[in-house]
């Protein structure tokens, strides 16, 4: 049965991942080779391929040997006397975990997760699930927190990685899991101390039996024989507890009660399968206390006749989807995210250039770890910002040294190794110093920095965020737009899109800037040219890298056309990967869509 639900606020979703986080610990424990169970878990996994026969073989050779998996494993000469199947595949993780335990050493946390997560096949593996979304979503709560702990500790690795993980569970710490389905369509998982302050039309108590309601007492761990325990004063103050604690489950099971609004389903049953045994339980002693005229007793005997139908089901392994298509679930999901979204210039162009990768990437958020030149790119764009902010408030220029200080603050804040952050300061101060020197006496105070817009083109949203708007002439109440890139200098065909190598993205961003511009009901002044500013062109090759364009209506018209069209396909959830196989060369996901290998004929 596939049944939408969300997970109340506090919901734990470590275990949705445990496999993932099983396969970090056993990078970590290569170090000791002492916890063969980790070991002999992932052997089973099938990302590794490795036939399960092969693993007990181990296993008992292990035990033969007086030796550990990990020497099993290390050894190919007695791995040859096992008569394996798949020995090869064997030597592979090893020799995976090997070189994941080299990248936890030399590279930041994040890097080291994401070359984890795609190295190992896990996300292509999730990718083709049926529950895809679901586990995306889940995969992406744990990388959040990843990035958010490697933000605050630039030295953090799998060892402190996976102290904080148990130090979560061992408290009961729970991170936010992003809501993956529409309030109105599905069910809501919570406990009973999460509801209150909550009420639902409709909702259901289970194992309404004794001991998980009431009767809940504190135990002693070891129980000692009532002839040798006199009465004491402890004791007395141990059953005034169990009083107490019963009364507050009476409490909890009243709130429990009153958040449903029109009807309370509230069911238990006869026995509970628990270590391989089935326990008798008791109802509740709380439903005596509900007075009789609020309770309908149900007859279960139907229902009871259709659960080895559903078990069946359940049990059934659900046959793989194709990558592109989508399941009800997975239809529902992504419907909740397209009802909300607002189209920026970037998920536009992705959209144009693969429909699959732009919902791998804008709507499932496939986790990523940043590319060192896009932190780069980040430390300029803020370290310009804070210089040009101080020009904003002085009205002078301020000396080279605020511009690299600025650049140095960003930089440091940014996720990366430290031969990285040192090859990158590097970089950033031979070009911000030439940029600077290029540009001294051609420096125009900014009129906005960094502005944010968010518009209606009809029912659809664009957003965007423009890096710098400033006069180009006063009196006729016109801006231009300038946009900063960091990148390998463009020509103005490959800006826009005439030449074989481009497809005039670049073009299309700009003219999306102006349709925000024109739509943008809180600006006094019209849209009159746009820039693209190549910072680097003055390092690479002395000249200047600016390129400055002005936009047609016919530009904007035929722009307006192209997002009509894209987010008609896009809310009808229409995501089939590009024809045009020369693109996906350089993509990061063409081993998901093609594991053997992309297709020779482009054509």
């Amino acid at each position: 049965m596939s049944i939408l639900h969300r997970p109340s606020k506090n919901f734990s979703f470590l275990h949705c991942v445990y496999d993932f986080l099983k396969i970090l610990r056993v990078i970590y424990d290569l170090r000791t080779k002492e916890d063969d169970l980790n070991l002999f878990t992932i052997l089973h996994y099938d990302i590794f391929h490795v036939d399960p026969l092969d693993v007990l073989k181990i296993s008992r050779a292990a035990s033969d040997h007086k030796a550990t998996l990990f020497d099993i494993v290390a050894d190919p000469g007695l791995l040859d006397t096992l008569e394996l199947k798949t020995k090869v595949e064997i030597l592979a993780v090893l020799d995976k975990l090997s070189a994941w335990q080299g990248i936890d050493a030399n590279s930041t946390f994040v890097e080291f997760f994401e070359k984890v997560l795609n190295e190992s096949g896990y996300l292509n593996w999730v990718l083709h699930e049926p529950d895809a979304h679901n586990r995306i979503t889940r995969l992406n709560t744990l990388f959040a927190s990843a990035k958010q702990m490697n933000s605050l500790d630039h030295s953090l690795n799998l060892k402190t990685y996976l102290e904080n993980i148990e130090l979560m569970q061992t408290h009961g710490l729970r991170l936010e899991e992003t809501q993956f389905a529409p309030r109105d369509q599905a069910i809501v998982l919570t406990t009973a101390h999460s509801a209150k302050g909550l009420e639902w039309e409709h909702v259901f108590l289970y194992k309404v039996v004794d001991g998980a309601w009431g009767n809940n007492a504190v135990r002693d761990l070891i129980k000692l024989p009532a002839s040798i325990l006199p009465i004491t004063g402890a004791m007395l103050e141990k059953e005034e507890l169990n009083a107490r604690n019963f009364e507050d489950e009476r409490r909890l099971f009243y709130v429990a009660l009153t958040r449903a609004k029109t009807t309370l389903t509230i069911s238990y049953a006869l026995g509970y399968s628990a270590y391989g045994k089935v326990r008798q339980a008791t109802p509740s002693l709380f439903l005596t206390e509900i007075t009789p005229d609020c309770l309908h007793p149900v007859d279960t005997t139907q229902t009871e006749a259709e659960v080895a139908g559903h078990l069946e089901k359940l049990l059934k392994t659900p046959a793989r989807l194709n990558a592109t298509a989508l399941g009800a679930e997975e239809q529902a999901f992504l419907q909740n995210i397209v009802d909300d979204f607002a189209l920026s210039a970037t998920a536009l162009n992705s959209y144009l250039q693969c429909p699959y990768l732009f919902k791998l990437n804008n709507l499932l958020k496939v986790p990523r770890a940043k590319a060192g030149y896009l932190t780069f790119g980040t430390a300029v764009h803020a370290g310009l910002e804070s210089f040009l902010r101080q020009f904003m408030d002085t009205g002078s220029l301020p000396p080279i040294d605020v511009l690299l200080s600025s650049f140095k603050v960003a930089l440091a804040k940014q996720i990366m190794t430290k031969e990285e952050y040192h090859k990158r300061l590097e970089q950033g101060i031979k070009v911000l110093t030439a940029y600077y020197q290029y540009f001294e006496a051609d420096f125009t105070t900014p009129l906005l920095l960094e502005n944010f817009s968010k518009v209606q083109l009809g029912d659809i949203t664009l957003t965007g965020k423009l890096d710098r708007i400033e006069w180009l002439d006063k009196e006729a109440r016109t801006v231009r737009v300038v946009d900063y890139k960091t990148g390998k200098p463009k020509t103005q065909g490959q800006i826009m899109g005439t030449t074989q190598d481009s497809r005039g993205d670049l073009h299309r961003q700009l003219v999306f800037y102006k349709l925000l511009i024109d739509l943008d009901n809180r600006l006094n002044f019209k849209f009159g040219e746009a820039e693209l500013d190549f910072v680097q062109s003055p390092s690479d090759s002395g000249k200047s890298g600016q390129h400055h364009f002005t936009i047609s209506d016919a530009d904007v018209e035929s722009l307006k056309s192209t997002i009509h069209e894209a987010m008609a396909e896009i809310r009808a959830l229409h995501f089939p990967r590009t024809p045009d196989l020369s693109i996906c060369a350089k993509c990061d996901f063409k081993e998901h869509c093609y594991p053997s290998g992309i297709p020779a004929n482009h054509d």
